[in-house]
């Protein structure tokens, strides 16, 4: 028989075929495995069962079962979740402007009387003079003004320089468009001293007024001059235009930098029953879309005045960009998603000391012309088009009032520690805490309606009882915020004299079930004081505390394998055979031992050793708290054809050691207790010809 010894993790079945000419023999493999003892869960250490996180070793080497589990009770987003809100405005401009501008255009002598014209350079008495229809002037404002303007209101003004060496009795002067003869401004002028001037205003309301205008002098009339005077063709009458004030309903011009819209906004968010006074954003953004129809480029700058990076309220949230001009006819869209991590914003309107109080943001939409040099048509009928709001928003945490709740809470917790217990198990010193921490800024009545220790194996409920804890409504006082965020808490803990923690855990619960009643802000509020963080949080949770000292009835320790037997390439030769069963046992509890071999859906084909005999317990000298050396046990079991046909198939081995205290006697958990397990083959090969 050949032996070998594997890892103590591992069942490991191999089997040895010799292959013979004459006759039958026997050939033997053995194969090692070692068993996890109660609560075991790696290689012959108690915390094959339990996980190392629940275990406390004592400075003895023996073990402290440490369990905790919170039930989420209230969580942020149960208080405060925030839609996206985007809000759509259409702003109309409320005026362009003009710059005032001026420029002078001269009707010469020569162009009103060619005779005189002829007495250019000379001295001469000049007698009274009278012209009529003295010839009209070209004047180009297509350049320094514009080259087309309607207007709502401006003025332009007139100003009538005598350049003469006479007086000027009267003159009638016509300003009009050249292209349809609309009157602009017209009027009679009398005794203009030579080298003075005369000025008159006039409206260009309700007016259009093109590029190129025509200045007409319907009629002079001069007094006679007193003596010779210097004849100079080239002189006359100055005409001096100046343009002021404009506010067009539409132009094509060179505009300058100019605000075209200033857009205020009060925008209401809807939180539910939340009144929210003040916001931090852990994440999130603004989107704003742009429609312009205007055909130049507008610079946006947008800003919520009550709003400040990590608080700093004096520099506020603020987005500047252009959106370029739009084509004649057409529409410039652009489109931004500006990210508004980590700014807080208040939620109180434009004046926090009036209503609004909560829920609604100010902000702040200027539009402007960038100047550019370039002529543009732009009219009041021209728009900006604008979708901006708040999306995707996480909050870091909120002020305000988030309104009365009252919810149920049932939760499932899975009790890993003890899924692989089967069995009874009567533990001492036992005791379990139930903390309630209340990490929001909301008051609260917590009522524990039911704290059940459920072993689904069994089907068994154990509810538990505390005159303190259970079917009481407690009062949960707000967190304070100093930073850091400081949680209320209340602690009840529950022991074998104040409740029925023992049977509570002696049911081996795999899980925990929890029906728990909360009712937030139960006595109401109306100074938006409350608050609520993203890291807040009311939970209860449950902590079970418990030395590794107990007794065992009837608790089964199992642990699932490969095997495979067709690993000898002589499997189809096998016989018969027995296995052997070599038990190393250093637990002071005695066992009961069988194997399961399983095929691939689990189904169990064949069962051994489970009559075979019992697994002693080692021994616990008089004085002693823990064992000294293991027992050691063997135990046998004979394959005939059958047995070996159904192994062929197994693909899986299930070890399972049942565990019995004698009496009531409870021993303490070493961490160096073990079970090893070492199975051999003895198998009987047919004769091969």
């Amino acid at each position: 028989m050949i032996c070998r010894r594997y890892t103590i993790k591992a069942l490991l079945v191999l089997i040895t075929v010799a292959l013979f000419s004459a006759s039958c023999m026997r050939s033997s493999k053995s194969w090692d495995t070692q068993l996890a003892a109660p609560l075991l869960n790696t290689s012959l250490q108690i915390d094959d069962v339990i996980a190392d996180s629940f275990l406390i070793k004592a400075s003895d080497s023996s073990y402290i079962f440490s369990y905790r589990y919170p039930f989420a009770i209230d969580s942020f987003g149960d208080h405060l979740q925030v839609p996206d809100t985007v809000n759509q405005v259409t702003v109309s401009l409320d005026k362009l402007i003009l710059s005032d501008k001026a420029l002078t255009d001269t009707i010469t002598l020569r162009e009103m009387s060619p005779q005189i014209g002829l007495l250019d350079g000379k001295m001469v008495d000049l007698p009274a003079q009278s012209f009529s229809d003295a010839g009209g002037q070209d004047i180009d404002i297509s350049k320094d003004f514009f080259k087309r303007a309607k207007f709502i209101d401006g003025y332009l003004d007139l100003v009538i320089y005598n350049d003469l060496p006479v007086e000027v009795e009267t003159m009638s002067f016509v300003l009009k468009n050249k292209q349809d003869g609309l009157v602009i401004a017209s009027d009679v002028f009398t005794n203009i001293l030579p080298g003075d001037s005369v000025k008159q205003s006039y409206s260009l309301a309700g007016k259009e007024v093109l590029g190129i205008l025509v200045g007409e002098i319907q009629e002079v009339k001069t007094y006679p001059s007193n003596g010779e005077v210097l004849i100079d063709a080239d002189k006359g009458v100055r005409i001096g235009m100046n343009v002021r004030d404009l506010e067009p309903l539409y132009a094509t011009a060179v505009f300058p930098a100019q605000d075209l819209v200033t857009d205020t906004q009060e925008v209401g968010y809807n939180f539910g029953k939340s009144a929210i006074t003040e916001m931090m954003v852990y994440k999130g953004e603004v989107t704003m879309t742009v429609h312009s129809t205007i055909e130049e480029s507008i610079k946006l700058d947008y800003r919520i005045p009550f709003s400040g990076k990590n608080g700093d309220f004096s520099a506020p949230f603020t987005q500047l960009f252009t959106v370029p001009p739009a084509k004649p006819g057409e529409t410039q869209i652009v489109e931004r998603k500006i990210p508004l991590d980590d700014y807080v914003i208040q939620y109180k309107g434009k004046d926090p000391l009036s209503a609004p109080f909560f829920n609604t943001i100010y902000s702040e939409l200027v539009a402007s012309i960038v100047y550019s040099g370039i002529e543009r048509s732009i009219s009041l009928q021209d728009s900006v088009f604008i979708e901006f709001g708040f999306v995707n928003i996480k909050p870091a945490y909120a002020y305000g009032d988030f309104g009365y709740d009252e919810t149920t809470v049932l939760e499932s917790a899975d009790v890993k520690a003890m899924k692989q217990l089967e069995g009874e198990i009567n533990f001492e010193d036992m005791w379990m805490s139930v903390l309630l921490e209340n990490n929001f800024g909301i008051e609260a009545n917590v009522k524990v309606n039911r704290l059940s220790s459920i072993n689904s194996k069994t089907g068994t409920r154990v509810d538990l009882s505390n005159p303190d804890l259970i079917d009481q409504t407690i009062f949960l006082a707000k967190a304070i915020n100093y930073p850091p965020l400081e949680p209320y808490k209340r602690n009840f803990v529950l022991n074998q004299s104040n409740s029925n923690v023992q049977s509570f855990l002696e049911n081996l619960p795999d899980k925990v079930e929890a029906d728990i009643y909360l009712e937030s802000r139960p006595y109401g509020s109306n100074h938006y004081t409350n608050f609520v963080f993203r890291e807040s949080f009311l939970r209860a949770t449950l902590n079970l505390n418990l030395p590794l000292q107990f007794s065992l009835g009837n608790m089964q320790l199992t642990q699932k394998q490969k095997f495979n037997l067709t690993d000898d390439e002589n499997v189809d030769r096998i016989k018969e055979g027995s296995f052997q069963l070599r038990v190393e046992n250093d637990f002071p509890i005695g066992a009961q031992m069988k194997l399961e071999f399983l095929d691939d859906e689990e189904n169990i084909l064949l069962e051994l050793f489970a009559d075979a005999g019992e697994i002693l317990a080692a021994d616990v000298p008089s004085g002693k708290e823990r064992t000294e050396k293991p027992t050691i046990n063997y135990l046998s079991a004979q394959l005939g054809s059958p047995e070996i046909e159904l192994l062929r198939s197994a693909t899986k081995v299930r070890t399972i050691a049942t565990f019995n205290t004698p009496g009531t006697r409870r021993y303490k958990m070493f961490n160096d207790y073990s079970l090893d397990v070492k199975l051999s083959a003895d198998f009987v090969y047919e004769q091969n010809f």
